[in-house]
């Protein structure tokens, strides 16, 4: 079995300059980092490790660490109409960035089917917009990743957004916790519905929420999320994609720092794996 690559987001690190993410990434044991935003800028475009000038050197110094870059992610999304021509310029200027640094694909929303409105009319702006992206995608070997996330989540929501798109430019970002949305507590019935669009893969866990109905994040394997049988039903069906740590540090400051988070979350990630037969990297390697 192919060994299997785990990247963390740097949401979960929103206080640390560019050379911090990588020597943790590298001396953690990770292979990829997820890039959402560094620092105070999340604008894909505007951040200095990758403006034209830096590019050649940052994936240079990525090369020599043994990292790569897993996923760009956006803040594009199509539920709003009013926003559709600006998160267009917006996903088409992260897609060139994509395939200007070798990264296979950038992360999208639908995100919202707002009350009031027609649930179908909805998805089907939600795929106009996904597909005339799809066309700027076409050929550049960089995919569009939706993520089930907010109340794009199940297959009849997701999938004809997929379906309206240029064939081979899109796929799925399945992150774990926003399952129980669409699914409850059956994420074998997700990935039966969803599994062949999968291409990423959020991985986090939770405790119950708190009287409020705030949810309470957790490292993976230390919460209510099955991460065994999770991980061993994606590989059973030959999941290769990455498996990317998000912590969402940057929306939620209570969390655990990341300098303890990120290298125990990996050490978490390659406990649960081992037990599947998954080889992976370890840490300094």
């Amino acid at each position: 079995m192919p060994a299997q690559r785990i990247a963390f987001s740097t949401l979960g690190c929103p206080e640390w300059p560019w050379e911090r993410i990588l020597s943790v990434a590298a001396e953690s044991g990770y292979d990829g980092i997820e890039l959402r935003g560094i620092q105070q800028e999340l604008r894909l475009d505007h951040l200095a490790p990758f403006l034209p000038a830096n590019r050649a050197a940052t994936l240079a110094r990525m090369a020599d660490l043994g990292l790569a870059l897993a996923c760009l992610d956006t803040s594009v999304s199509f539920h709003d109409p009013d926003q559709s021509a600006a998160k267009l310029d917006e996903g088409r200027i992260a897609i060139d960035l994509a395939a200007s640094c070798g990264c296979p694909g950038i992360r999208i929303f639908g995100d919202q089917l707002p009350k009031g409105q027609d649930p179908a009319a909805v998805v089907e702006r939600v795929a106009a917009g996904v597909a005339a992206l799809s066309r700027h995608a076409d050929g550049s070997g960089v995919q569009i990743w939706l993520e089930t996330h907010g109340d794009f989540v199940h297959a009849r929501h997701v999938v004809p957004v997929l379906e309206a798109a240029v064939p081979g430019t899109v796929g799925l970002v399945w992150d774990v916790q926003h399952t129980r949305r669409g699914y409850g507590e059956d994420h074998v019935a997700c990935l039966d519905d969803l599994f062949g669009w999968i291409r990423h893969v959020h991985v986090k866990d939770l405790d119950p929420p708190t009287a409020e109905g705030k949810p309470v994040h957790r490292l993976p394997g230390e919460g209510l999320l099955p991460f065994p049988a999770l991980l061993a039903d994606l590989m059973r069906r030959g999941y290769s994609g990455w498996l990317s740590f998000e912590w969402e540090k940057r929306w939620h400051p209570a969390l655990e720092d990341p300098s303890t988070a990120l290298p125990r979350a990996v050490v978490n990630l390659r406990r649960l794996l081992a037990g599947q037969g998954v080889s992976i990297k370890t840490a300094g390697n």
